[in-house]
């Protein structure tokens, strides 16, 4: 088992003994230079900063006792927060009816709101051009570059 499976494995053990079940991995990014391992972590209904603290301290002690670290680092452990796009597909289903903004590959953007998602595409019902109401749309996750989810201040 490589590097980064064996942190994988880590972080999953420390969400299970920290009680965070209800809590997924997003992804985690470890910068040698200068040291640092940021975890980013959510839940169906969201992660808050006591879920975050437990995890933290559950992992810090298994990457110590593990040895995988073998330099100082500093661990941040967080939720992936609205600059960061959605990357698993229970991100997408926990934002079901939330406003997002879906880049596609071949560069055009769609805006509106996420209303489905299945195993293989998204809809999107678009965001009105003035009074005219457009069609839903059926994204399949291969067409998706990157989706973020979008706050509206009304």
């Amino acid at each position: 088992m490589g590097f980064e499976e064996k942190l994988t494995a880590l972080i999953e053990q420390s969400l299970q003994e920290a009680d965070a079940d209800s809590c997924f991995l997003v992804e985690h990014e470890w910068k040698e230079k200068p040291g640092k391992l940021v975890v980013f972590l959510d839940g169906m209904n969201g992660i808050n900063l006591a879920q975050c603290q437990k995890v933290s301290r559950k992992l810090g002690y298994l990457l110590d006792e593990s040895k995988l670290l073998d330099v100082n680092y500093a661990l941040e452990v967080s939720s992936p927060g609205l600059d960061r796009p959605l990357k698993l597909h229970q991100q997408y289903v926990k934002n079901v009816g939330r406003p997002i903004k879906v880049q596609l590959v071949d560069g055009r953007q769609i805006k509106g709101s996420l209303d489905l998602v299945t195993d293989d595409y998204i809809e999107v019902t678009p965001e009105k051009k003035g009074k005219k109401k457009l069609p839903k749309e059926h994204i399949p996750f291969a067409d998706i570059d990157k989706t973020f989810v979008q706050v509206r201040f009304k």
